[in-house]
């Protein structure tokens, strides 16, 4: 029964038993904890549902760890020995520990405060074993009542305060970098889409004949401002050559539909390189919802089909390839004026 004090030296100490129940509690009370500190680990894991089951797991393990707190602190108060006072600072001490737990899930929730692992790692520990020395009489003489029931409660309070102390910190972080944020100047879309012309156009007047080929044909591509400028400067890169072929087998010939004013000769290896990707694109562009894929892939190249096919280049398979693509598609004037300029190519 609940005694408010120490025994006096007259008064016989009552053979002391085993609280077989409250031991059976605390060795069952390992699965839940264990539960906790492994959910409570992963609950900042990368992978959102891996956080998921953590915060399930955490949850189940806590509601379950605390009921059995709450049994093994009546079974202290009601059948072994510690303060009046201290019974009722239990009622305090279990729901206030418990909702620390809670916050410490919060806590948690967020990168940098795996040190709160603490705050769980602790209280159930501390909570069980000063209810099992309440059950333990024979203690009470190294450990007295009075001392171990305040130093109990004052680190279960002090540990409860930890996780509080701390979200009020992250809180006021972020209502600092929330603040810091809102005195950013704010930008409109139309002043970003201007700024990123005038970087546009920076790294354009920034290209010299020592620039990558590929840098200039943003600027090439019809509707430019620069396009006129870009054609005329892009004819002196001093290696455009050997570029333009490595950019046709990277797969880029959807960019090169004025290879043929470029300046770039007609070798066997650009022609074969040529006819190779258009012969692919070709059979890649069949079937699709539109014409103008047709259009936007195959019929750019119509010019640099007549410059390389008056150069002698051979260009029968691909110009099969997009005749047969073309007309796989229903007919539009479109269409046909393309399959006629087709028909008109010399193939060598």
């Amino acid at each position: 029964m609940m005694t408010t004090g120490s025994t006096t030296p007259s008064q016989a100490v009552p053979a002391q038993t085993v609280p077989v129940g409250s031991i059976v509690l605390i060795v069952l009370g390992v699965v839940p904890y264990a539960m906790v500190m492994a959910g409570m680990s992963d609950l900042h894991d990368v992978d959102g549902i891996s956080r998921g089951l953590a915060g399930v797991y955490a949850v189940i393990g806590i509601a379950i760890l605390w009921i059995m707190l709450a049994i093994l602190l009546w079974l202290g108060a009601a059948k072994g020995r510690m303060p009046s006072w201290a019974g009722i600072a239990a009622l305090v001490m279990h729901p206030v520990s418990l909702v620390a737990v809670g916050a410490t899930v919060d806590l948690l929730s967020s990168p940098g405060f795996d040190w709160a692992l603490i705050v769980p790692g602790v209280l159930p520990p501390l909570i069980a074993a000063y209810a099992l020395w309440a059950r333990l009489p024979g203690l009470h003489g190294v450990l007295p009542e009075t001392a171990t029931s305040g130093a109990v409660c004052a680190a279960v309070l002090l540990l409860s305060a930890v996780p509080w102390i701390a979200l009020s910190q992250r809180s006021s972080e972020r209502a600092e970098v929330r603040a810091q944020q809102q005195q950013l100047p704010v930008i409109s879309d139309e002043e970003r889409r201007a700024q990123a012309t005038r970087d546009w156009q920076a790294r354009f007047e920034g290209l010299t004949p020592d620039s990558s080929f590929g840098d200039y044909l943003d600027y090439i591509k019809p509707g430019s401002p620069f396009r006129q400028r870009a054609l005329e400067e892009a004819r002196l890169v001093t290696d455009r050559q050997e570029q333009a072929e490595k950019l046709i087998r990277d797969g880029m010939l959807v960019w090169l539909g004025d290879l043929w004013q470029l300046d770039i000769a007609p070798t066997p290896s650009l022609c074969d390189a040529f006819a190779a990707r258009l012969q692919k694109e070709a059979e890649e562009d069949r079937g699709k919802g539109s014409y103008w894929v047709v259009v936007e892939y195959l019929e750019i190249h119509l010019e640099n089909l007549k410059w390389l096919a008056s150069a002698h280049c051979d260009l029968k398979d691909a110009i099969a390839a997009v005749e047969t693509t073309a007309r796989g598609y229903p007919e539009t004037p479109q269409r046909d004026r393309f399959l006629a300029a087709l028909a008109q190519l010399p193939q060598s």
